[in-house]
C-alpha cells in the first residue's frame, strides 16, 4: 500500500512483524503479518502443481551460453503446460533469470507483484544469487511441483527526481565532480551522520555482499529486515557504518550535485541539497535449491574464513 504522508511510498506500519523464515526452509510466503504485504497477496502452498502457470524470461544475450538454456526452459514450460509469457506482467507466477546476478537484479526490478517469484540460473562470473543449474528440465519439473525454497527478500524504495525505484542491492550516492561532498542520512526525520566523503551506501541485506561488502561494510543475514548505510571514503576516522530496521523512512542529501545508482544499472542526477527518500519496498521472493548456508556461501565466493 502507498502511504501519501510518505509522498507516495509503501506504508510502513510499526506494527509487530513475523519471525524471518530460515534460510533453507520450504515455505509458502504470506502476506499477513509481515506489515508489509496486503493479505490478498498469499501464494498457493508448495506441492501444488497449479502453482507456477505463467513464466517470463530475463536474460543476458551476451553471454553465448544463455540462448541454447533459454530455448530448453521455453521448450519444459511448454511441455509441462506453462504460458511463457514475453514480458513480466501483473499476473507472472515465476520470473526466471538467465545470467549473472546483474541479470538477477535486472529481473527483480521488472516484478510487478509481490506474488511473483524469482529464479535466477547461472551463466555469470559469481552466482552470489544464481542457482547453478545442470539439468533444466528437473528444475522446471522442481518449480512445477513446489519442490523449492523461498528467500524473501527486503528491498529499498527509493523516490527520486519524483519517480519511485525499487533495489534489491543497493542505491549508492556518488559525487558528480571531482570535489568531496558532504552527504546527510536521516531516519524518521532525526539525524544519523553527516560526512564528508566520496559518496554513500544504503544497502539491503541482499546487497550487504555486494558494493557494501567491496567498501568493507558489515554483512547482514539476507532475510533481516535492516538497512546498512556506510560513507565511501569518508575523510574522518570518526564515521562507522550503521544497521538501522527497514520499518523506519531514511532520507539522504548531499551539499553538491551527486549522482545515486540503483543496483548499479539506473542512475539519477540529484540536485545539492535535494532530498532522496528510502524506506522498506514490497519484498522479493527469491527461489533457491538446497546448498550451502550462507557463510559456507560466503566463504565459497568470497574466501570468507571459517
Amino acid at each position: 500500500m502507498l502511504n501519501p504522508r510518505h509522498g507516495g511510498l509503501p506504508d510502513t506500519p510499526g506494527a509487530s512483524r513475523s519471525r524471518p523464515i530460515p534460510y533453507h526452509s520450504r515455505c509458502c510466503m504470506s502476506a499477513q503479518g509481515t506489515g508489509r504485504f496486503p493479505a490478498s497477496c498469499d501464494r498457493m502452498p508448495p506441492g501444488n502443481m497449479s502453482a507456477i502457470r505463467t513464466v517470463a524470461i530475463v536474460e543476458n544475450r551476451r553471454i553465448a551460453t544463455v540462448s541454447r538454456c533459454r530455448d530448453e526452459v521455453v521448450g519444459e514450460c511448454r511441455r509441462r503446460g506453462i504460458q511463457v509469457q514475453p514480458e513480466v506482467k501483473e499476473d507472472t507466477d515465476l520470473v526466471i533469470a538467465i545470467g549473472g546476478d546483474g541479470t538477477l537484479l535486472r529481473a527483480a526490478s521488472c516484478v510487478k507483484s509481490p506474488r511473483t517469484l524469482l529464479y535466477g540460473i547461472k551463466h555469470g562470473k559469481v552466482g552470489f544469487l544464481t542457482n547453478a543449474v545442470q539439468d533444466v528440465p528437473a528444475v522446471i519439473g522442481r518449480l512445477a511441483s513446489g519442490q523449492f525454497s523461498v528467500s524473501p527478500r527486503v528491498t529499498l524504495a527509493v523516490k527520486v527526481n519524483g519517480k519511485q525505484e525499487r533495489c534489491l542491492n543497493e542505491a549508492v550516492f556518488h559525487r558528480a565532480s571531482c570535489r568531496i561532498c558532504s552527504f546527510s542520512l536521516s531516519a524518521d526525520g532525526k539525524g544519523v551522520m553527516t560526512v564528508r566523503a566520496d559518496g554513500l551506501i544504503v544497502a539491503t541485506p541482499t546487497g550487504s555482499t555486494a558494493h557494501l561488502l567491496a567498501a568493507g561494510g558489515p554483512v547482514l543475514l539476507p532475510e533481516m529486515d535492516a538497512f546498512a548505510a556506510m560513507p565511501i571514503a569518508a575523510h574522518t576516522l570518526a564515521c562507522r557504518p550503521v544497521v538501522l530496521p527497514s520499518l523506519m523512512r531514511l532520507t539522504v542529501s548531499a551539499d553538491a550535485p551527486c549522482v545515486v545508482v540503483c543496483d548499479g544499472q539506473r542512475e539519477y542526477a540529484v540536485s545539492a541539497s535535494e532530498p532522496v527518500t528510502l524506506c522498506g519496498g514490497e519484498k522479493i521472493q527469491l527461489v533457491l535449491e538446497r546448498e550451502p548456508g550462507f557463510f559456507e556461501k560466503l566463504s565459497e565466493k568470497f574466501h570468507w574464513e571459517m
